[in-house]
């Protein structure tokens, strides 16, 4: 097994040379690189250096919830972090773009496994359609990582606007073009639709996916896309699956990292994934807006569980560490409160809403005492009070303020303009700006034409 996973990560490898113009012109027997039993398919996917970490991390650094004093900024590890901070046309300047290319990584790796199901005669067993199911979760995640990050947001404007390029086939050397935003959307939601029904409800490893994970995740795309009964009923299905929160108060706030890693089981977590680990986002180095922090109560146990505040500045603690320290991507109780919470608030059930909101804060409190329920009579005011704590509870998992921010700017209530000041510069992001959808990568574009993002 130790020799068919060197020989894939070795066509992967020439799949990166080829993004870097030194493709080799060598063709590979397939019978090699197709792992031949149901175990050799799994272990690929447990391969979670692979298939859970390096998800997007462009987001992170585009959002309001980090700062960059011009120390940082100008000590940034490369380009990339550079300019994405400031939302520049060109954000790469020649170099390779980690979020584009680790998530067609995991895609090769699904499709290898995909591929490998074919050829054996099991598919009335249950550890088949378990292991195909997963392949198909890791591949719709990668897909929507893709898609929040290069593609327009979801909406009826959107619809035939280029999506991202769909992968089915481990054949690097094949052309495939962009599809639109439609197609990318149904494929990862027909994706996850074919996975629910032969995962476990739960995985007592946290880096498998599961059914709650599933259905944690389109609650997420859905929330995304704007289907508020969609959101609401699977974030509302996998909290019936899994719906433990961690009451901050059980936590040491002086610890340098007060939530127990993935290794020892957090019980918020239900899918574990870390994205890229940029320097200027890595754990004790991110900061974060002053603005967004003067926003937690003084008995709010996030500002010092999260957060570390020294003279440098406050920076993020992160919330689960392990595997390659990048933040975290997963799938969590919190974020499922939350996308329940909002989907209630929008879809006329504003009590709901409230109580799932204030169930999640109560944990979040100094004292059970000390906290007063919040309250709202209307749809606006549900949704005000969901928001903001959406900002605070959420402020550097996986990209959601970015997606956040980019599906409410069409909505001229919570529409903002970013900006940000260093060396006496200003730089503005205007709500729908087209800086909005990042760059495909400058070689991804020059080898196979892809067709480039308007910025």
């Amino acid at each position: 097994m130790k020799r068919i996973i060197m020989i894939i990560i070795a066509l992967l490898a020439l799949q990166a040379c080829k993004e870097q113009d030194e493709w080799l012109d060598v063709k590979s027997n397939k019978a090699d690189i197709i792992p031949s039993t149901l175990n050799d398919l799994q272990a690929l996917l447990d391969n979670n250096t692979i298939m859970n970490a390096n998800y997007p991390a462009l987001g992170i650094m585009g959002s309001d919830n980090i700062f960059l004093s011009l120390n940082a900024w100008q000590g940034a590890f490369n380009a990339v972090e550079r300019n994405s901070y400031v939302w520049a046309t060109d954000i790469y300047q020649g170099e390779n773009s980690s979020d584009w290319l680790n998530q067609y990584q995991k895609v090769a790796y699904a499709n290898i496994v995909l591929e490998g199901l074919q050829k054996l005669n099991d598919q009335n067993n249950s550890a088949y359609k378990a292991i195909k199911a997963s392949a198909l979760f890791y591949r719709a995640l990668a897909f929507y990582a893709l898609a929040a990050n290069f593609a327009e947001p979801y909406n009826q404007a959107n619809l035939n606007k280029l999506g991202i390029i769909l992968r089915y086939e481990t054949d690097v050397n094949k052309i495939v073009p962009r599809s639109s935003v439609k197609e990318t959307y149904e494929r990862v939601l027909a994706d996850l639709n074919t996975a629910l029904p032969n995962l476990p409800n739960l995985q007592a490893m946290t880096t498998r996916p599961s059914k709650a994970a599933v259905y944690g995740l389109l609650a997420r795309i859905y929330l995304a896309m704007g289907d508020y009964n969609n959101a609401y009923h699977n974030a509302n299905e996998a909290l019936k699956l899994y719906n433990t929160l961690i009451n901050l108060r059980t936590l040491n706030a002086s610890a340098t990292y007060p939530f127990p890693t993935y290794q020892i089981k957090n019980a918020e977590i239900i899918f574990y994934a870390t994205s890229v680990n940029y320097g200027v986002i890595a754990t004790t180095r991110m900061q974060v807006s002053q603005e967004l922090f003067d926003q937690y109560a003084s008995s709010d146990l996030r500002k010092n569980i999260f957060y570390n505040s020294n003279s440098g500045g406050t920076f993020f603690k992160g919330y689960y560490t392990g595997i390659n320290g990048g933040a975290f991507y997963g799938i969590a109780t919190n974020e499922l409160f939350l996308i329940r919470a909002e989907a209630a608030a929008r879809t006329n059930k504003v009590p709901d809403a409230m109580k799932d909101l204030n169930d999640l804060l109560r944990t979040r409190w100094l004292t059970a005492a000390s906290y007063a329920d919040l309250s709202a009579s209307t749809e606006l005011e549900a949704l005000q009070h969901i928001l903001r704590e959406r900002r605070k509870e959420l402020p550097f998992t996986a990209s959601i303020r970015w997606e956040d921010l980019r599906r409410l700017n069409t909505d001229s209530r919570f529409a903002i303009t970013l900006n940000r000041e260093l060396n006496g510069k200003t730089y503005t992001l205007p709500p729908n700006d087209k800086r909005y959808v990042y760059p495909i990568p400058d070689n991804e574009v020059k080898l196979n034409g892809t067709e480039q993002n308007e910025r």
